[in-house]
């Protein structure tokens, strides 16, 4: 009874520990700016980003250049308009503003999810990508195409600032709900360690407790992929291509910051080991016979 009672307490434990990691790195990667930042900063030299906002900002070049001349574009308009934006989004500069323009759009998320204020009278929360377009206008210049660049502006959707506030709730709620899940997760391995028979019942039960933990830590691994590309899929819909690539690239932060809690398993394996070793001189032989007749 008590054996089936303990094996109850670290299995439940177990359960809760995949709820208590994904609460941890939402805490650790998602509520902090710094964290957020460095996160998606590798993105900056991924081709697929840049492909995407170089395309987004030629677009856009080209419907300005469209609007504001008072001639028709040149034939080789098209090309000198691509060429300029992918020679913008390939300068040295482009990961400083990368990274510049995602704090941006963090401290708007932080500031709808947090505080639930919306004082914005823009609805989407959004990437500022005008400094990319300022700067392939202005390299126009050198194809007879000058036109004022200072007032342009080009914003490429993330997320809905509804949609944000709607979610709000369950955000906080799994936060909160992740700490619980540590809390309970820590009584009941103490309750399995408390139960326990003796010291080698009590190492074995925290072993036990440990591996659990590094099992729960490879179930969030396994289930990163899948599901970064479940919600990249998600952000895409109605919004666009760099919604899809920063969404996958935040959700599969979740598997490296999961693999620390993998430490668990050969701490786990130590302990256990530790509580099968042989009592000293209860072990069966000569010299133990010998020594249980002297005592005699």
């Amino acid at each position: 009874m008590r054996t089936a009672l303990i094996s109850l307490l670290l299995v439940v434990a177990t359960l809760l520990a995949p709820l208590g990691i994904v609460g941890t790195w939402l805490h650790a990667r998602v509520d902090d700016t710094d964290a957020y930042v460095a996160t998606v900063a590798p993105l900056a030299d991924e081709p697929a980003l840049r492909e995407e906002l170089g395309r987004v900002v030629g677009d856009a070049a080209l419907e300005d250049l469209d609007e504001r001349l008072p001639f028709a574009l040149p034939a080789m308009a098209e090309e000198w308009v691509r060429a300029s934006a992918d020679a913008v989004v390939a300068n040295t500069g482009f990961p400083d503003f990368w990274r510049e323009a995602n704090r941006t759009v963090h401290e708007e998320f932080l500031r709808l999810v947090r505080d639930g204020v919306d004082d914005d009278e823009d609805d989407w929360v959004a990437v500022d990508v005008g400094p990319l377009l300022v700067s392939t206008l202005e390299r126009l210049d050198r194809y007879g195409l000058a036109v004022s660049a200072d007032d342009v502006a080009l914003r490429v959707p993330m997320v809905r600032e509804s949609t944000l506030l709607e979610q709000r709730d369950a955000y906080l709620a799994l936060r909160r709900t992740s700490y619980a899940a540590w809390a309970v997760w820590v009584l009941l391995v103490v309750l399995a360690v408390a139960l326990g028979r003796g010291w080698r019942g009590r190492l074995r039960a925290l072993g036990v407790g440990a591996l659990g933990l590094a099992l729960a830590a490879v179930l969030v691994i396994l289930a990163t992929w899948p599901a970064a590309e479940v919600a990249g899929r998600i952000a895409e819909e109605d919004r666009s291509e760099l919604a899809r690539l920063t969404t996958e690239v935040v959700v599969r932060s979740l598997a490296p910051y999961a693999s620390w809690f993998l430490l668990a398993a050969p701490v786990g394996l130590a302990l256990v080991a530790l509580s099968f070793l042989p009592r000293r001189g209860s072990g069966p032989g000569p010299a133990g016979r010998t020594s249980s007749r002297l005592a005699t």
